[in-house]
Order: C-alpha cells, then structure tokens, then sequence
C-alpha cells in the first residue's frame, strides 16, 4: 500500500480510539430508538451428528433457543463446543439432523437474503474494489444502480469508508477490511446478522473499534444478531444476552442488563465479574483469582 493510502487510514484509527470513549446509547435508549427490523430466530430440539470412523459423534445435542427480534446475543464457548455448527445451520450452510431452525415461522431450508453473514476469515472478493463488493449483493438482487449505490455509499460513511470506495481490497488493512464486510452485509438490509467470531484475527484495539461500529450500527437498524466468540469479555460488552455452549450442549443463557457503552472498566463492575466469573466456571476455566 502506497504511502498515501496510508495516511488516511492513520488519521482515521486515531479519530477512532477517541470515539471509542464517547457516550452512545443504554439499552434502554437502544430498545426505544426506532422500528425493530430484526426476525425472531427459534431452533427447536436441534441436533447435530456426525459420523467418525463408524462412532457418531454429537456435534450439537438437543438446543432450544429463542433470539427475540432486535437482540443482540452472543454464543459463548470453547472450539468444538458446536457454537459455529448453530451458526452454519442458522444461515442454512448445514441441515440439523434433527429438529428445525426457523426464522420468524419459516423453517430454514438454505441461504437466504434475509440472513447476512460476516465470518472470521475475509469474506471480501479481492478482485472488486471496494464500492463493488458492497453493492454486489444487492445487484444480485436487481436494485437498480442508482439506488444500490446510495445504499453502499451511506454505508460506507457509517463504517468511515468513504474515501476508499474506488481502492481495491489488497490496498486496506485488515480492520477496514472488515468495516466493508460489515458494511456489506448491513446494505443488504437482512432481518438476521450472523457473525462468526468475526474479529478474531484483529488486534485489540481495532477489535474495540469493530465492536463499536457493529454496536452503532445495531443500534441504529436494531437488526437480530447472532454473534459468536470464544471471548467473555467481547461477549460482555455486546451482548444483551449470553448463550454458553459446551460439548453441543447449552449449559448457560444470560441476560445482561448493563447500560450502554460498555466501557472497559464497565466489565469490573460486582455484577459484570459476577457474569464472567460464572460463565468462566461452566468453561471448566479459572476465575479472577483462582488457582
């Protein structure tokens, strides 16, 4: 990346870091901020099973879980607990071997425009630049140009964006990278946002950032998430809601009724150690403190 494209960027994380100490909005204020967009996601006794070497093995044993429209949830859980599987059924990539995931009644059968989808690894196409890549989900769908257009170019305004709409993907770094993933897939206007530990390649304070862009912008669309990670901190300070998973099992829901910003020492607050504290104990993890 040239010394130019830099720049920008540069000036731009620092405007960050100083934004992510800003007041924005308690869940009180986020709950009556506008329309709910957001679809009701229900799995009903979801099973997963797997077949090794002739033993069936449970990814996913019997979860019933209900993500009302508008929540944000986390799905917490060490690799291989079968957090990512629930994801991968919710946006119709698997089928469950038993039970049934449906999305406001309709029982999920495949991908769906209705559902979008920000996973670890990049999902932007390298040979797009930027403004392409955001408005190509919506071309698929037959939005006219003028209009997909207007949908990416204030999308990426809201992720901070707007000066490399026109670059391609390998002149940005990893943290922009991902604001045009977001940016993408908030475009598309779905009733579900599915993210699968979407920030874990970043280093800590572009996750901070990351974290209050997708918040914002919650907040702003009030869309359904489902946002999976290994992290009770990154858990904590999004989630209204924390699902803790285990070998396929879900052995803890949560809800968290912090105001919001969460801010750092937010998460050492008596109620909020209390959260990690238990949260660390159904990992089979130690606490603060412990041995």
């Amino acid at each position: 990346m040239t010394s130019r494209a830099r720049q920008p960027q540069a000036s731009e994380e620092r405007n960050e870091m100083t934004a992510v100490t800003e007041n924005h909005k308690t869940t009180e204020q986020v709950e009556n901020s506008g329309p709910v967009h957001g679809a009701e996601l229900v799995a009903t006794n979801v099973n997963k099973v797997y077949s090794r070497a002739g033993q069936k093995f449970h990814a996913v044993e019997d979860v019933s879980v209900t993500i009302k429209p508008g929540e944000f949830v986390c799905i917490v859980g060490p690799s291989g607990c079968g957090k990512s599987t629930m994801m991968n059924m919710a946006t119709g990539l698997l089928e469950p071997t038993d039970g049934e995931l449906a999305l406001d009644g309709e029982p999920i059968r495949g991908p769906s425009p209705d559902r979008g989808l920000v996973f670890q690894k990049d999902s932007v196409f390298p040979w797009m630049k930027v403004i392409d890549n955001v408005t190509y989900g919506l071309k698929c769908r037959g939005v006219p140009k003028e209009e997909r257009m207007s949908i990416a170019r204030k999308f990426l305004a809201e992720v901070n964006l707007t000066h490399v709409e026109k670059s391609w993907p390998k002149e940005l770094s990893g943290g922009m990278l991902k604001r045009v993933a977001i940016a993408t897939a908030f475009s598309n206007a779905p009733k579900l946002l599915l993210m699968d530990e979407p920030f874990a390649s970043v280093d800590y304070v572009t996750r901070l950032q990351l974290q209050k862009t997708v918040l914002d912008l919650w907040a702003e669309h009030r869309l359904t998430v489902m946002f999976v990670t290994h992290d009770v901190d990154e858990a904590l300070t999004l989630a209204d809601r924390i699902i803790v998973m285990t070998n396929g099992r879900v052995v803890d829901d949560r809800r968290v009724a912090a105001e919001r910003p969460r801010r750092l020492e937010a998460l050492s607050t008596p109620t909020m150690l209390e959260h990690k504290a238990s949260m660390l104990q159904h990992l089979g993890l130690p606490t603060e403190g412990g041995a």
